[in-house]
């Protein structure tokens, strides 16, 4: 099961980030953002890593664990 969506707007929410912030960090646009918190889209693997950067997290653990039940 992929996790991008709920654990991208988990994180960033934990991180008291809003979509702009976060998307501005990352280097696209807020509107990606949602499209990506909303699974519509999702990010490439340069914008995985540079969401892994910025929250301090790996690329598997990102994708592969639902992080909302896990102390971040």
């Amino acid at each position: 099961m992929v996790f991008i969506a709920s654990n991208l707007k988990f994180l960033r929410k934990n991180k008291g980030l809003t979509q702009k912030e976060t998307a501005q960090k990352v280097n696209i646009t807020r509107a990606l953002m949602g499209a990506w918190e909303e699974e519509r889209s999702k990010p490439n693997a340069e914008k995985l890593v540079a969401i892994g950067k910025l929250f301090s997290i790996t690329i598997e653990d990102f994708i592969s664990k639902d992080l909302k039940g896990c102390k971040i």
